[in-house]
């Protein structure tokens, strides 16, 4: 009994100790009613858009002061900041009708915008932008319509799993962009092919309400799905894979009946084994946090106001290490603890790129590369001859951790390719970069038919 015990406060003290030196949060000046989007400009994380209120506010500040941009009187909505200009934005919010929704497009940070599509029936909130081609841009319209553009909103292409009904989510993988996974009320759907193809997932359950998703920004096959059932006979919270979604397990070993309430998740982009989700909450607890990939987690809301009630959406800013909670109300944690205990072990020590796996193979292989700091990254497969055969990461701005790239063969005949990792140490990051320059890594591979 008394070994349990133990084993049980030190268990208590792993799962708690990310929150021992956490801060509490402090709602944003101004900001008071619902919350429907939150995205903030990684380039320049102090510039900031969030619906609050009805209305398209912007921060240049990071979250000092906010101005109106737009007054639509919403409060369902979506919006996204293009990664590589503050000033273009998309957002979705309810339409000219109550039960559909429209899709805004302004080029210059909200002063004027551009109607992309007008609302088809029941309202859906979701845009996502291509991490690695920011022109590409997934849009939801209607209950069960995806639209993709290739060119910022010229031009779009309709991508509409088949039976599926009331979108809810789109995720798109960090290192893998042809990789989507879709959330529908009545089902789970995954793409390899930029949304072009479907196939249908399963949590192994009847789902009452469509769920929230996201993609470990290292491995495309690990994926999070948080899933709210009224029925209580029905599982609820959140559900994990490791193997691209063909099998799902339940982590919800801290949460509450009132914590499954789940309305987002989050994984930190540099530490994705730091979780955040975002639920409804009669008290205020409406932020926890999980430390080791969804295993156990802990209440992170010090400092939100009883209020608060429901957070809708979550961001962090990775070089200033403060997270942005949307609620009633905007909050802002200045100082992020990761429950890592020492980051720098954390990391890669060196820039490596390690021999793929299997080898030889046919056709497909996994290539995985190590970088120290962030970086420039191209990884190309060439032939003995010296022609290129794939582009698998094509000047990609990468964080510091291990990266696994696929490359498929199948269009390759037999015989030996060369894998060739060109990395570019990033001027921000690294105080030598003009004495280190770039490292370039060749490994030799074998396909065997």
């Amino acid at each position: 009994m008394k070994l349990l015990i133990q084993v049980s406060l030190l268990m208590s003290l792993v799962t708690s100790s990310s929150f021992s030196q956490q801060a509490p949060w402090r709602r944003s000046s101004g900001t008071y009613g619902l919350t429907a989007a939150l995205d903030l400009y990684r380039k320049d994380p102090d510039t900031l858009y969030a619906i609050n209120l009805e209305s398209i506010i912007r921060s240049p500040d990071g979250g000092g002061h906010w101005d109106t941009v737009a007054s639509w009187g919403t409060d369902i909505g979506a919006l996204r900041i293009d990664p590589t200009n503050s000033q273009i934005v998309y957002v979705s919010h309810m339409g000219l009708r109550l039960e559909s929704n429209d899709i805004l497009m302004s080029t210059d940070g909200g002063a004027y915008w551009r109607l992309l599509f007008t609302g088809i029936g029941y309202p859906v909130a979701v845009i996502e932008i291509d991490p690695k081609d920011s022109k590409t841009v997934y849009v939801g319209v209607g209950s069960n319509r995806v639209y993709r553009t290739a060119n910022q909103g010229l031009t779009w292409d309709t991508l509409t799993p088949v039976n599926a009904q009331y979108l809810t989510a789109l995720a798109i993988a960090p290192s893998n962009d042809s990789i989507i996974y879709a959330g529908f009320v009545d089902g789970l759907f995954k793409s390899t092919d930029m949304g072009n193809s479907w196939t249908t997932l399963s949590l192994g359950f009847f789902m009452q309400a469509g769920p929230s998703l996201a993609v470990d920004p290292r491995n495309p096959n690990i994926v999070y799905a948080t899933v709210y059932n009224i029925d209580t006979t029905i599982p609820s919270g959140v559900f994990k894979t490791t193997d691209g979604g063909l099998t799902w397990v339940e982590r919800n070993t801290g949460l509450s009946a009132e914590d499954k309430q789940i309305r987002t998740i989050l994984i930190h982009p540099k530490y994705p084994d730091n979780v955040y989700i975002g639920v409804k909450n009669s008290s205020g607890k409406v932020v926890l946090h999980s430390a080791d990939g969804g295993d156990h987690w802990s209440e992170l809301s010090n400092g939100f106001l009883p209020t608060a009630g429901v957070c809708t959406s979550l961001v962090i800013d990775t070089l200033n290490n403060r997270m942005y909670a949307g609620a009633v109300g905007i909050y802002i944690l200045d100082t992020l603890v990761t429950g890592v205990a020492n980051e720098a072990e954390q990391l890669p020590r060196g820039f490596m790129l390690y021999q793929n796996f299997p080898n030889p193979f046919n056709p497909t292989t996994s290539i995985e590369f190590d970088l120290s700091q962030q970086s420039t990254v191209t990884l190309e497969v060439f032939g003995v001859l010296g022609k290129r055969i794939a582009m698998l990461v094509n000047e990609d701005r990468r964080m510091a951790g291990r990266y696994r790239q696929e490359w498929n063969a199948n269009n390759s005949a037999s015989g030996i390719y060369f894998c060739r990792l060109t990395i570019a140490y990033d001027h921000e990051s690294s105080a030598t970069m003009e004495s280190l320059g770039h490292q370039v890594f060749i490994r030799k591979m074998l396909l065997l038919r």
